[in-house]
């Protein structure tokens, strides 16, 4: 296994964590995947904050914990892909989202 600094992996916590938050608005999910992601990304922002290591603001947490945490982290984003089922909520491109909703508009009238 290739290690790599606590310095870089701090660095590679903030930037994706805050990528898997913001993925639900570059690819198109569920309200329920939308929830899962941005609870992830943030979540690992927050215990990143919270880290005793370098990039860490307050630092509390050892980071052992924090190396548990993101296997937890993990396994859950890898158990909730297998759980929730994106294609029972499908979801139309965000052109025609916006077509529908201005018929609608139109309708309403």
């Amino acid at each position: 296994m290739i290690r790599i600094s606590s310095k870089t992996h701090g660095l590679l916590d903030y930037i994706v964590g805050g990528a898997v938050a913001a993925l639900p608005h570059v690819v198109p999910c569920s309200d329920t995947t939308k929830r899962v992601l941005h609870a992830a990304g943030w979540g690992a922002a927050a215990y990143s904050i919270f880290t005793d290591y370098e990039r860490g603001l307050v630092k509390v947490l050892p980071m052992k914990a924090h190396l548990t945490l993101d296997a937890l982290s993990g396994a859950g984003l890898i158990a909730s892909a297998m759980l929730l089922d994106d294609a029972a909520e499908p979801r139309a491109p965000r052109r025609h989202r916006r077509v529908r909703a201005r018929r609608n508009r139109h309708e309403l009238h």
